[in-house]
């Protein structure tokens, strides 16, 4: 999936500033044709990535979990 398509189902927010000022993102992804039926809702899931300064290695996990997630395989769906 490359990066047009990410876009078509990812909406990208400011969630708050850290103690720094620096935003931290959050990060929606979801069908843009969401049925608004309760029974028709999506559960949450939250996931984090450099929560500390030394996890760098964090961005390559959370990059491809993105990729995953918003890809067409059936284990994503």
């Amino acid at each position: 999936m490359d990066d047009a398509e990410i876009q078509k189902v990812l909406k990208v927010d400011c969630l708050c500033n850290s103690l720094s000022g620096v935003q931290v993102p959050i990060l929606t992804i979801t069908d843009k044709g969401e049925s608004s039926i309760p029974e028709h809702r999506k559960q949450y899931v939250i996931c984090t990535a450099r929560v500390h300064p030394g996890e760098s290695n964090g961005s390559f996990m959370i990059e491809g979990f993105i990729k995953f997630i918003c890809s067409q395989e059936p284990q994503a769906i």
